[in-house]
């Protein structure tokens, strides 16, 4: 890990670095952390790694282990279940809000020309990309659409539960096949997005997140 800089509070850094690590499973559940060693690869002191952690045991992320010790948590497929269930709800309502902000003629070109451009990207990934990738290019998208809603609270809302749910897609897919049903999916909520139809972009958003939970869901299932 790079050292960190004192451009913004050592802490955040610490926090942001080892939350980035674990959404993308390159601190794997059941992993030790120990304070010494991460303050040492960061090249700071343990005080901005105690809050760091700290924040992170909060979020459900990392656990006691053993006695003294901390390890990341292990993944709850009932959690993931569950924090679909909330995802799907709110990425429907944030898709049918767009289409009403559109139809109005309350959002510019520009912003729609943004999204087209994230799912450019996807497309360019290949067929092989690694998951890391996959996923901040899945991020970006979602979180366009739910800027284009004009309701910052559902970001705000959803914020807290996209690290469980992108270390359950790590873990179950450490390199994969670019899935190019998501993509289509993707497009075709764009799509209704644009053409300001907020019913059929609620519906296709919400369908979207059911067949990720239950691809997510099985995979970590059959792993256990």
């Amino acid at each position: 890990m790079r050292p960190v800089e004192a451009l913004e509070p050592f802490a955040e850094q610490v926090y942001r670095r080892l939350l980035d690590a674990i959404s993308r499973c390159e601190l794997r559940p059941g992993q030790k952390i120990p304070q010494a060693e991460v303050a040492a690869s960061f090249g700071v002191s343990r005080q901005p790694v105690s809050h760091a952690l700290h924040l992170l045991r909060q979020q459900g992320l990392i656990e006691i282990s053993g006695k003294k010790g901390l390890a990341v948590s292990a993944v709850q497929v009932n959690l993931i279940r569950d924090l679909y269930q909330i995802r799907g709800q709110l990425d429907s309502l944030a898709a049918s809000l767009a289409a009403q902000r559109v139809r109005a003629g309350h959002v510019h070109a520009d912003a729609l020309d943004a999204i087209h451009a994230t799912l450019e990207r996807a497309h360019a990934l290949g067929e092989h990309a690694a998951i890391g990738d996959i996923l901040e290019v899945e991020m970006t998208f979602h979180r366009q659409i739910y800027a284009l809603s004009g309701n910052p609270s559902i970001e705000q809302t959803l914020a807290a539960h996209w690290p469980h749910l992108c270390r359950a897609m790590s873990l179950i897919h450490s390199r994969r096949t670019t899935s190019y049903e998501a993509h289509g999916e993707h497009e075709a909520i764009l799509a209704a997005i644009a053409s300001g139809d907020a019913e059929r972009a609620a519906y296709l958003a919400q369908a979207h997140t059911n067949r990720a939970c239950i691809e997510v869901a099985s995979r970590l299932e059959s792993q256990e």
